[in-house]
Parts: C-alpha cells; sequence; structure tokens
C-alpha cells in the first residue's frame, strides 16, 4: 500500500509540475504563462520534493545533506515567491508549506530522524494550495 501511494504521489507530482502553465481557477493569481517567476519557484520546490520523495520512499535511507539542500532550496522559492507577491495572496499558503519545511531543515542539520516526518507535511501544503488555486489540483 506504501509503495502505492508512493507511486500515486510522484504521478500527481508530476501531472501537476506539467499543469503549472495552464490557467489558475481564482481569478486573483493570473495565468502562469503571465507569471514565470512563480513558476520557476514552483518548478524548484517539485524538484526538491521529488528528491525527498524518492530518497525516503524508495530507498529507506535518510540522506541528511540531501534533505538539508532540499529544505533550504523550498525555503530560498517560499522566498522567492513572497517578493513576486505584493498582494500576498498566496501568503497563508506559503506559511502552511515553510513551517514543516523550516522543521525539516532544523532536524537535518542536526542529522536527526524526526526530519523524516516532515516530507509528507511539505506534500499536503503544496496539494491544499493547489486545491484552492486550480480548478483540479491534479493539472
Amino acid at each position: 500500500m506504501k509503495k502505492f501511494a508512493t507511486i500515486s504521489l510522484i504521478l500527481t507530482l508530476t501531472l501537476a509540475s506539467i499543469a503549472m502553465a495552464k490557467t489558475l481557477s481564482k481569478p486573483q493569481l493570473t495565468d502562469l504563462k503571465k507569471r514565470p517567476e512563480l513558476r520557476e519557484q514552483m518548478d524548484k520546490m517539485i524538484l526538491s520534493m521529488f528528491d525527498m520523495d524518492i530518497m525516503i520512499h524508495k530507498t529507506q535511507t535518510a540522506d541528511y545533506d540531501i534533505l538539508k539542500e532540499d529544505a533550504e532550496r523550498i525555503l530560498q522559492a517560499i522566498q522567492e515567491i513572497r517578493a513576486k507577491d505584493p498582494d500576498s495572496i498566496l501568503y497563508k499558503h506559503l506559511k502552511n508549506l515553510e513551517e514543516p519545511t523550516s522543521l525539516l531543515l532544523k532536524y537535518a542539520k542536526k542529522q536527526d530522524p524526526r526530519a523524516l516526518k516532515y516530507p509528507e507535511q511539505i506534500f499536503s501544503a503544496c496539494f491544499q494550495c493547489h486545491s484552492v488555486y486550480r480548478k483540479n489540483p491534479l493539472y
């Protein structure tokens, strides 16, 4: 069952990445084709999420250096998106993503196994935002 969930998550993330160019369903955000600076940052985050998912679920190991790099990349992308979101439309969603990512970074730096519980929360935060701003959060 866990293998199916991992495959499903990878497929979902892939579909979400492909869909970045489609029109967002909420009028406050414009089509990502018109906001390439946001898409670029979201693409950086999705690469880190793939990385975490493969490492933790496929290999069942934790490379804390990679987790640290992934968390830092996501946090940097969050800052970049905030800077390009002057109306703070995504504030709540970015905060929901930032909290578990910061904890992941904290524990990865200490090589603490507690770091492994945060990738799932990070994935969840992404899809919560997608469910608000997309007609279909998978596309």
